[in-house]
């Protein structure tokens, strides 16, 4: 889902009494470029759900609104979300089937007992691009398990930005997220038998809230909910309840939210909030005895235009920095140092090739060191690894991956090494994953299939509480699972 895109639609149907942009609710088909709607699959004019529009590459078709090829790499693998149907399709072009059947609508996930099950078997893996041929196109590595995932479960509904938290102290990882175009957030407690049937939290029309982050704000021990209400030119504190249930509590006028993080930014107790605000910089609310406070001025000064920021311990010291994402292409990274009380200063900056809209802050090559992984807009995922010294340098570039959302990294393998998982919710759909090696070498990007064709975000976590963390995301007006199998 082109999320930029669909917001300046969105901003000129704000001018109009009906006009809604095209996207999920608004459309059964996809989104062409100029807008409209088409509602016949095509190969070239191939989604569904409100996604962009793709068209089809080679001698593929669009089948269910995914771009297909039927050949060499495994025939179709079925089974209900609760059986163990299908085998693995590995190496090939096809997907080892189409993904069918009813959404889990209105209640649990697991076993497929809501609504119908999901069809279209175990986890299939296209090729890849492979370290100039010298790595295994597999998904092993030495000391970790084959990594493989079940038949994917869906929830209606799903939103733009994702969050997790355990909401209502059940032991259990719930999922919140955003819904921009219907003006509204959504939650999801997780139980025993799967994922309930989404909550809604309506917000003013026209408001569209998108931006999410969750931490206990209030310091009652329950992680709450801000969002970023970009129309609205609010940062909203949305407040649980302690049983899982949120409502909105508390307005913070901050202009053109374009993101929001959490993290313990001083040494007081309770997370505080990094926004992004492209008509300034950097915002840092600090958390006081339960509210947050706004500054004055604003963190930064540096004439950024910030469009995305990340936080996370980049110097592995316990205290968390900053970097902001702003340009337009070349963009510009910029890393700013916490003194530990929430006071940043500029430590470098650096170049992007394309424009960043999102980062994530990780060893991913496992070296001791924070690296980072930035997504942009123009089909490329940015990497950078830190050297000796601290300072981070260009690694690599992973073409055709167009992602709004951040990346997810974790080990899913157990083999040491964390893997990628990013969304390319702004090309074809589909999730993928990027594996690094201690010795600098990269496996993928990788197609993880069965896999959504309107992936607009990730997370990693156990949600069926089985010790392997799987993948979560949300898009084209459906939350999805794709269990982890790895074996």
């Amino acid at each position: 889902m082109n999320f930029r895109l669909l917001l300046m639609m969105g901003l000129v149907a704000a001018c109009g009494p009906s006009v809604k942009p095209c996207g999920p609710g608004t459309c059964p088909g996809c989104c062409d470029a100029s807008g409209a709607c088409r509602q016949t699959g095509s190969a070239s004019a191939c989604g569904v759900g409100g996604a962009l529009c793709q068209q089809c590459s080679g001698s593929a078709s669009c089948v269910t609104g995914v771009c297909t090829s039927l050949g060499a790499g495994g025939g179709n693998a079925g089974g209900s979300a609760g059986g163990a149907g299908g085998g693995v399709a590995a190496g090939g072009n096809a997907a080892g089937g189409t993904v069918a059947g009813g959404n889990a609508a209105g209640g649990s996930v697991a076993g497929g007992s809501a609504g119908g099950s999901v069809a279209g078997g175990g986890a299939a893996v296209d090729s890849g691009v492979v370290d100039s041929g010298v790595r295994d196109a597999g998904l092993a590595r030495d000391g970790g398990c084959t990594l493989s995932f079940g038949p994917v479960r869906t929830l209606s509904g799903g939103g733009v930005f994702m969050a997790t938290g355990d909401y209502d102290h059940d032991g259990r990882p719930d999922l919140a997220w955003s819904n921009p175009f219907g003006n509204e957030i959504a939650v999801s407690l997780n139980s025993a038998s799967g994922l309930r049937a989404a909550v809604r939290t309506p917000f003013a029309n026209n408001s569209w809230p998108a931006a999410l982050a969750s931490a206990d704000v209030d310091l009652d021990g329950f992680d709450d909910l801000v969002v970023g209400a970009f129309f609205a030119n609010e940062l909203v504190f949305v407040r649980n309840d302690q049983q899982g249930r949120f409502a909105i509590t508390t307005h913070y006028q901050v202009p053109n939210v374009w993101a929001v993080n959490a993290a313990p930014l001083d040494n007081v107790l309770g997370s505080d909030f990094v926004v992004a605000n492209e008509l300034q910089d950097v915002l840092v609310l600090r958390n006081v005895n339960g509210a947050l406070a706004l500054p004055n001025p604003w963190a930064t000064d540096a004439g950024l235009q910030v469009r995305g920021n990340c936080v996370g311990d980049l110097r592995s010291i316990g205290v968390n920095d900053l970097v902001a994402l702003s340009g337009l292409g070349p963009g510009v990274l910029t890393v700013l140092r916490n003194d530990g009380n929430a006071r940043f200063g500029i430590f470098e900056q650096l170049s992007t090739v394309s424009r960043p809209l999102t980062c994530t802050i990780g060893d991913f090559d496992a070296d001791g060191r924070a690296d980072l992984v930035v997504t942009t807009i123009d089909a490329t995922v940015e990497l950078f690894r830190q050297n000796a010294s601290g300072r981070l340098q260009a690694f690599a570039s992973l073409p055709g991956l167009k992602s709004e959302a951040p990346a997810a990294l974790k080990d899913l393998d157990f083999d040491g090494l964390p893997e990628l998982v990013i969304p390319n919710g702004v090309g074809d759909g589909g999730v993928y994953v990027v594996r690094a090696f201690s010795d600098g070498g990269l496996l993928g990007p990788t197609r993880l299939m069965p896999s959504p064709n309107a992936a607009a975000a990730v997370l990693i976590v156990d949600i069926d509480g089985d010790g392997l963390d799987d993948v979560v995301g949300s898009g084209g007006g459906q939350t999805f699972v794709m269990p982890n199998t790895c074996h």
